[in-house]
């Protein structure tokens, strides 16, 4: 079955683009940057989306850059969408933004992913601009009708907020039973936002004093567990990771993964985010749950 399997797993890829400037418009519209098919997928067939864009230094002290993966029927708009977005400054090094999405088809027929690259001035001046040196945007389609593959976006619901020194703070993500015992690969990736003071910002939560500029130190960790623990039917844990976000870069994503057996036996299993602010960070920080920015989803590996 794995060698039929992998057999099936097709990889549509689009061709890295040429470097070249992207500026502001007056709508600040999102600029279509590259396109991939995924034809013929099946009723409930999923298909796993990466895109990468790797930016240069812009032309301004500060601007913002904003990317929009999306997929939907072939020709149409697209109708699930994960978002991402940080603040670039003069004479940083080029960086990648990478962007993952679980896209499940709702009914038989062709589709297409899309990605969108926006740059906007942050420092009031018309004429923002910033290279793309490359970008990226590849689909699979899973090719195991027989397991169950659960995705979720955010959008609805609220910022979680987590304050200077707290403990853990538990994020849920994604709760499912799965059809079929086997080794999954547990995807998180969420989105970062720094508080810093800013009447414009509409990430962090209000009525809070927060320093003119400062930087957060976070930490987080995936974390699956079952509804009912017990002998094969234990939580597992990715290790922690600290990432420094400081008051111009404002927001990032973090990126998490983690391979588990998981059993329909142990009834649901529930995927969160702990996130927690060690010392010794000056700002609090948000975990994006309001808007896509976060994402989480599980794909069957193996059968066990």
């Amino acid at each position: 079955m794995l060698a039929a399997a992998a057999a099936l797993l097709v990889l549509l890829a689009a061709a890295p683009a040429s470097a070249k400037q992207i500026h502001d418009t007056a709508r600040g519209d999102a600029t279509l940057q590259s396109t991939t098919a995924l034809p013929g997928l099946a009723t409930g067939q999923a298909a796993e989306v990466v895109a990468s864009v790797r930016l240069g230094a812009p032309n301004q002290r500060q601007v913002a850059v904003g990317v929009r993966l999306g997929c939907g029927p072939a020709g149409l708009r697209s109708t699930h969408q994960v978002w991402d977005g940080t603040n670039r400054m003069a004479g940083q090094r080029p960086t990648v933004l990478r962007v993952r999405m679980l896209y499940v088809a709702p009914r038989a027929g062709d589709y297409a992913c899309r990605l969108r690259v926006t740059v906007a001035t942050h420092i009031g001046v018309r004429g923002a601009g910033i290279p793309l040196g490359g970008v990226t945007l590849a689909a699979t389609p899973l090719a195991a009708p027989a397991w169950t593959a659960r995705a979720v976006e955010t959008g609805h619901g609220a910022n979680v907020f987590v304050p200077l020194g707290s403990r853990e703070v538990r994020v849920p993500l994604l709760s499912w039973t799965p059809t079929a015992a086997g080794t999954y690969a547990v995807t998180a990736d969420t989105y970062l936002t720094e508080c810093h003071r800013n009447l414009l910002d509409k990430f962090c939560p209000q009525g809070w004093h927060y320093p003119r500029t400062g930087r957060a130190v976070t930490r987080t960790r995936l974390l699956v567990a079952p509804e009912r623990p017990g002998p094969g039917c234990s939580p597992r844990s990715s290790r922690p990771q600290t990432v420094v976000i400081d008051s111009l870069v404002h927001h990032l994503r973090v990126p998490h993964r983690l391979v588990v057996p998981l059993d329909p036996a142990c009834g649901a299993w529930t995927v969160s985010l702990l996130a927690s602010d060690p010392a010794p960070g000056t700002t609090a920080y948000v975990v994006g749950m309001r808007n896509p920015y976060t994402t989480a989803y599980a794909v069957p590996v193996s059968a066990p």
